[in-house]
């Protein structure tokens, strides 16, 4: 029963996966899906520089402190 669940699962996970890998690219090249990536109003120029930084800032803080030695070492003993 156990692998079952298991199989069945990994088949909604790739589904769900590529129903979303084929709306993204229709997102971003304009084709078929309702909203795209150029649909939506201009925000002002300083305010969506600042978003971005901020945005790139967290990704990069969050990818450095995981990638320290003390931080894997940590993370394996709640995660094998």
């Amino acid at each position: 029963m156990g692998k079952l669940v298991a199989f069945l699962y990994g088949i909604v996970a790739y589904l769900v996966f590529a129903v979303v890998i084929v709306y993204s690219l229709g997102f971003v090249s304009g084709l078929v899906v309702p909203k795209t990536i150029d649909s939506g109003l201009a925000g002002p120029l300083v305010e969506s520089i600042v978003i971005n930084l901020v945005l790139m800032t967290i990704f990069a803080l969050q990818h450095s402190v995981m990638a320290r030695p003390q931080f894997k070492k940590w993370w394996t003993t709640i995660v094998p």
